[in-house]
């Protein structure tokens, strides 16, 4: 039931093209990531949701390779969405 309405919201962004944002201090379940990629999304972003300059891009690292390992990958600059593989 509950991977059914993931699913339809999922689609529906993904159908919109819109991106999915991934944020890094509380990172998205990776189910959810690769759920976005069967559902055909295109493009993730990534925020940090910092209230404090010290946290900007917090746990980086570790979200963007869960996010490499559903099939992204950076565009040619750090300012652009991570598309499909």
């Amino acid at each position: 039931m509950l991977r059914d309405a993931f699913d339809a919201a999922l689609t529906a962004l993904a159908d919109s093209g819109r991106a999915l944002e991934v944020n890094t201090r509380l990172p998205l379940s990776p189910l959810v990531v690769g759920w976005w990629h069967q559902a055909g999304g295109q493009a993730v972003v990534f925020g940090s949701d910092a209230h404090d300059p010290n946290h900007i891009a917090q746990d980086f690292a570790e979200t963007a390779a869960m996010v490499q390992a559903h099939g992204y990958r950076p565009g040619t600059t750090p300012y652009e969405h991570w598309g499909r593989a």
